[in-house]
């Protein structure tokens, strides 16, 4: 079975998503990163020098990719299930997982981490907190789609392993 992660930047994809991964035994892919060795830059330099459209289609052809992977657990970029009918994708070849997180705690966990992160590196605290409120609007319909939702502020890898182990054995008892 491959599980999606999917959430705001911040929420904890990638660092759930590799401990669960583990916890299942089972290979870890970030598609950000996939893309990043594919094309040999950064997504901060992609959306520079291509343009967000041609980042968005290689982000759709490198999540259809996994049609052809079988047991893995894969955290995609904050954006891509807004894009291409990812979703409806995802959702038809896997179970996607919602880590949700608020507005306040993604600011907490971006601040932290904003010289990491060159998308909102330049930015002041006001403008990240508005940045944050207005994208997480505008994804949240996307995000909601979502099999499985799971609030990413108290949530550990052992209880996402425990939440994905209960949803896969529902899907399988049908």
């Amino acid at each position: 079975m491959k599980i999606f992660l999917i959430g705001f930047p911040g929420s904890g994809k990638t660092y759930l998503g590799k401990e669960t991964a583990l916890l299942l035994k089972v290979p870890f892919f970030d598609t950000d990163g996939m893309i990043e060795i594919d094309t040999g830059e950064s997504i901060v330099s992609l959306f520079k020098t291509k343009g967000e459209d041609l980042f968005r289609k290689k982000e759709a052809k490198t999540l259809r990719e996994f049609s052809k992977k079988r047991n893995s657990v894969i955290a995609v970029g904050g954006g891509l299930p807004c894009f291409h009918e990812n979703m409806k994708w995802m959702n038809e070849n896997g179970l996607t997982v919602y880590l949700e997180a608020s507005a306040a705690f993604l600011f907490h966990r971006l601040m932290k981490e904003k010289k990491t992160r060159p998308l909102i590196a330049q930015l002041s605290d006001i403008e990240l907190m508005i940045y944050i409120t207005e994208t997480l609007s505008t994804r949240k319909i996307f995000y909601e789609q979502s099999q499985l939702t799971v609030q990413a502020e108290n949530y550990s890898p052992v209880k996402l392993f425990a939440a994905v182990q209960k949803k896969l054995k529902q899907a399988q008892s049908r």
